[in-house]
């Protein structure tokens, strides 16, 4: 299964199959888009987009043809709800009840709108069970699948964001399993904050804030173009900021972390640790504020350490560096395989 990340910048693409019960990483990688080609998370450049996704795909030598879609961005809305457990045994009833859930709390009309619903875990009230709805434009939707289908995948499902995240954290159980996780996923012009406990998110947020914002400040305060821009954003990332790129990268750092704590203050107490992923999470500074900030563990994202892979193929140290992009496509890759599981 293909899970893809079609950020605002960059395309995430990951291959996951099962073997002897555990999940074998086949390929990974990521290719920049031009810039433009998303807007407002929205594809704009049709074109463009699927032509980097299918060369991604050619470059990786990848032959799996079906893929899971991740979604994210202000048009997208989620809602945890909580329903009876004899919801899953109402066949369509189910259907029509989740419809009626995702026009009480999401959207009221619902032909404007692709929705679907995805049970979570169980409570340890057996009596009932967590609800994922979601809901995004169709316009939205259209543009991913047609992308994918240009590229030669089959969409078999799309998934918002938070949810590939949520996989993330069942694909690495044990660590933090009685305590709350926030998972943050910073994106080019999003930031995704989920807080999970046991499998169930409480908190499910988009933040209108991404890397981007240090892009667009490099462009302006160097006079150079989106693409070098980014070329050189993410070679000082990870390093000490310079009298040049100080003071835009510290309050990029700063506001960012005063939007990640309107979000933890609605998780209450008890949260154990923050994971940090995304193209900008390595950002200096950004990771010992958010310690120092919240006084709680804080590490970056590395999906790879619950999958297994052929080391001559590939590099530990180049999935290292490559882990903390990846959480979303990961997790919509192992979503995949487990609704195709559930699913006979």
């Amino acid at each position: 299964m293909l899970g893809i990340d079609i950020g605002s910048s960059s395309i995430k693409a990951a291959e996951l199959r099962e073997s002897d019960g555990k999940l074998r990483l086949e390929n990974a990688g990521e290719a920049m888009l031009p810039h433009d080609a998303i807007v407002d998370k929205a594809i704009s450049r049709r074109g463009a987009v699927s032509a980097v996704l299918s060369n991604l795909l050619a470059e990786f030598e990848v032959t799996e043809r079906k893929a899971v879609i991740g979604v994210s961005g202000s048009g997208v809305l989620c809602k945890m709800v909580r329903v009876p457990e004899s919801f899953l045994g109402n066949g369509k009833n189910m259907d029509r009840e989740a419809a009626r859930l995702v026009k009480l709390h999401l959207c009221d009309n619902l032909g404007e709108v692709n929705y679907s619903y995805v049970p979570l875990e169980e409570t340890k009230n057996d009596s009932e069970i967590y609800l994922l709805l979601a809901a995004a434009p169709k316009k939205m939707v259209r543009g991913y699948k047609w992308t994918a289908f240009r590229s030669g995948l089959r969409t078999k499902a799309v998934y918002p964001d938070s949810l590939a995240l949520s996989e993330i954290r069942k694909m690495a159980r044990g660590r933090y399993a009685d305590q709350k996780v926030v998972l943050v996923d910073i994106g080019a012009s999003v930031t995704n904050v989920n807080v999970v406990r046991g499998g169930v998110s409480s908190v499910l947020e988009d933040v209108p804030l991404g890397g981007s914002e240090v892009t667009f400040s490099m462009m302006e305060r160097f006079g150079i173009s989106y693409e070098e821009a980014e070329k050189r954003k993410r070679a000082i990332a990870s390093s000490e900021w310079d009298a040049e790129t100080s003071g835009f990268m510290a309050d990029f750092v700063s506001r960012l972390v005063r939007e990640i704590g309107a979000v933890l203050g609605k998780a209450g107490e008890g949260v154990g640790c923050v994971i940090l992923s995304g193209g900008c999470c390595g950002i200096s500074g950004l990771k010992a504020l958010v310690e120092k900030t919240f006084g709680v563990s804080t590490e970056f994202s590395n999906p790879f350490r619950s999958v297994v892979f052929d080391e001559s193929r590939f590099d530990p140290e180049y999935l290292d560096f490559l882990a903390p992009r990846m959480a979303v496509a990961m997790g919509l890759a192992a979503r995949g395989l487990r609704n195709g599981r559930e699913n006979g």
